[in-house]
């Protein structure tokens, strides 16, 4: 198994070239030299990655995110801002990343370093777990970093082993730490120091509770959370988590009528050719007949042929006999000789004998009959050539050809060459069942007459249930859930729905018992509870079995245009992915603002827009579509797209109108 090692160095200073990085070498020619003889049951990989970040929060968590999500790096050392200047945000930004915090390990290496310096105290350093990934802030000097580093040395490859599950290792080394001192003996090259007390990996013992009440009681309001323990997200990395759990659901058996809107799981192939049989090109002028005959040539063309013992046209232009007719659908049973000629309907069959068709237009009636009703002889103008205006058989579509393909989005031209093809059932994707719920015990149905104090109407449900059939999804109305009977309706969305979304219960308020009911009593792997964007920070997305059934849970805040915005940046994306599109995710456009967005926030934000374009400009205008607080739902009526705005930084704060930035269409 590879172990993969990433050294992040922070610092203003080294990123603008202003100083010299000294510590991030020196990490990683400590880390090549000291590890490898250590990693029993891992392989060292010896490209170790390494870059310089400035002081910045969001770019040290995208980084971080990068390297644990992206690039599979299994241990990072971080050097650098972790003290108390203004601009040492590295501990914060960590923090905003990981899942576990592995506080002994800071503990560790401060015991340590104040045996070196009382100045040890001052330091900030945070580690701990994401994914796959242990994070190791060290300080940012050289001499710090190192000492640190070696400090660390004896536990490191046994907290990675046992994070990167290498179980022979883990077992190992257990045995030789809980053995009696007389006889134990530790594996060879163990970095583990033996006692004689036993030993109990905490990262395995089922004392350590995870940190969530096994029975949630909202009456213990001293006992939540002051912070938030989940760390925030990256859009990007949110999205690709979701896409990553959206399996798609099994095939079905359609009718083609019943297939529109749906993608296709299976190919489909022609049972026979089309044409069928050669039929004549309908021609543009065919009906623009410039001279007065008979109302029998409308949308009629002329047959023509040579001597019968020839397959060319060498009777080229002149007169010949008119004898029989071909209307589509009915076969002709006369089959022409040299020197005769037979109307023909577009879309009629070839009678036998003829090799080529003439439009109209190109012929001069000679004779007819007397009531006008029957052309008996007709000169042809131009001399025909072989093959003139004759679909061979086959041309369209040949037979056993494949006509649809898998991921394939069934539209009208789509159920239109089933109909032509005669292939009146489809293999389809199975569109996932939906159930949408409102949480808060404030809460009424729309149709209350009055409100009582503290009451409000249930927009949230009846905007999401609306949103989500638009997008033709089959959707479950589960109604509102108030704190005493959350469990038990969550239990009826899990029996009948593949993906449930909640509006509420996610924030930080003592009545917000979503996460924790969700993992308590579901046993749900929460994947994220906070994403890096406004609006919608609170947003939660989690996977659990139920009934042997793998399930899709996002709550979703409960302001309005919160709920609105994510339900279309994270939900129905998840829902197309397990509707079997291949492209599930929404387009984006490049818009031009139409005024300054002053004041940006320190998040992404997604503002609603209006959209509209100017004679001669190539991009579409976007405006604001008035205040954008996130209970406002007016913000989202009549709004075309959703407006990505960046976070500040302390160089941009304002985006001025006229600057070209990305939107997704609504």
């Amino acid at each position: 198994m590879k172990l993969r090692v990433g050294v992040l160095t922070v610092s203003d200073s080294c990123y603008n070239g202003q100083a010299t990085d000294t510590s991030g070498p020196n990490l990683v020619q400590l880390v090549l030299s000291e590890f490898p003889q250590r990693l029993k049951g891992l392989t060292l990989d010896e490209d170790i990655v390494y870059t310089i970040v400035p002081d910045d929060s969001t770019l040290i968590q995208n980084k971080l995110l990068q390297w644990c999500i992206h690039d599979d790096v299994n241990l990072i050392l971080t050097t650098g801002g972790t003290g108390f200047s203004a601009r040492d945000v590295t501990p914060e930004a960590t923090k905003m990343v990981i899942e576990k915090e592995a506080p002994s390990l800071s503990s560790l290496m401060l015991l340590k370093s104040l045996e070196v310096t009382p100045l040890a105290a001052l330091s900030r350093a945070v580690c701990g777990v994401r994914c796959k990934t242990l994070i190791v802030n060290l300080p940012g000097s050289k001499k710090g970093s190192e000492e640190c580093f070696t400090f660390l040395l004896p536990v490191l490859p046994h907290a990675l082993h046992v994070l990167l599950d290498a179980k022979s290792q883990v077992k190992s080394t257990h045995q030789a730490l809980q053995a009696p001192a007389s006889s134990a003996s530790l594996p060879p090259n163990s970095s583990v120091t033996q006692t004689t007390q036993g030993h109990v990996c905490p990262l395995h013992s089922p004392a350590i509770d995870s940190g969530v009440a096994k029975n949630i009681d909202p009456d213990l309001v001293a006992k939540r959370h002051r912070h938030s323990p989940w760390p925030m997200l990256a859009v990007e990395q949110a999205v690709s988590i979701i896409l990553d759990q959206s399996e798609v659901c099994d095939s079905e058996l359609l009718s083609y009528k019943a297939a529109r809107g749906r993608i296709l799981s299976q190919s489909v192939f022609a049972p026979e050719p089309l044409p069928l049989f050669p039929p004549p090109l309908k021609m543009d002028t065919l009906l623009l007949l410039s001279y007065t005959v008979s109302i029998l040539w409308l949308a009629q063309e002329l047959v023509l042929t040579c001597h019968t013992l020839k397959s060319d046209t060498s009777d080229g232009a002149g007169v010949r006999k008119v004898v029989d007719s071909s209307i589509a659908g009915d076969l002709p049973s006369h089959r022409l000789s040299s020197g005769e000629c037979m109307r023909i309907n577009t879309g009629a069959a070839l009678p036998d004998g003829a090799d080529s068709v003439v439009q109209v237009e190109d012929t001069k009636l000679i004779k007819s009959s007397e009531d006008g009703k029957v052309e008996l002889q007709v000169e042809i103008l131009k001399a025909p050539r072989k093959g003139l205006d004759i679909r061979p058989v086959g041309s369209d579509i040949a037979e056993g050809q494949q006509v649809l393909s898998p991921g394939m989005k069934v539209k009208a031209a789509e159920v239109g060459i089933l109909a032509t093809a005669g292939v009146t059932t489809v293999h389809c994707y199975r569109l996932p069942k939906v159930g949408v719920m409102s949480t808060g015990n404030e809460l009424l149905e729309p149709e209350a007459s009055r409100l009582g104090d503290g009451k409000i109407r249930d927009s949230n449900r009846v905007t999401l249930i609306t949103l989500l059939e638009e997008h033709g999804l089959p959707v479950e109305d589960l109604g509102i859930a108030r704190t005493k009977d959350l469990r038990q309706l969550l239990r009826k969305a899990f029996t009948g729905s593949d993906v449930i979304v909640t509006s509420g219960g996610v924030s930080m308020g003592e009545k917000d018992l979503i996460k924790g009911v969700l993992q308590t009593d579901f046993n749900a792997n929460i994947h994220f509870g906070r994403v890096f964007m406004k609006p919608g920070k609170p947003t939660t997305f989690a996977t659990l079995v139920y009934e042997g059934k793998k399930k899709l849970f996002f709550g979703l805040p409960g302001n309005p245009v919160s709920a609105t915005v994510t339900c279309n940046l994270f939900v129905l994306p998840a829902l197309r992915a397990m509707s079997g599109d291949p492209k599930p995710m929404p387009d984006l456009w490049k818009v031009k603002l139409s005024s300054d967005i002053k004041n940006l926030d320190p998040r992404p934000e997604y503002q609603r827009a209006l959209l509209s374009w100017k004679e001669g400009d190539h991009l579409p205008s976007a405006t604001i579509t008035g205040s954008q607080i996130s209970s406002r739902l007016l913000s989202v009526c009549s709004a075309q797209a959703l407006v990505i705005l960046p976070p500040r930084t302390e160089k941009v704060t304002i985006v001025t109108a006229g600057t070209v930035i990305d939107a997704m269409l609504l």
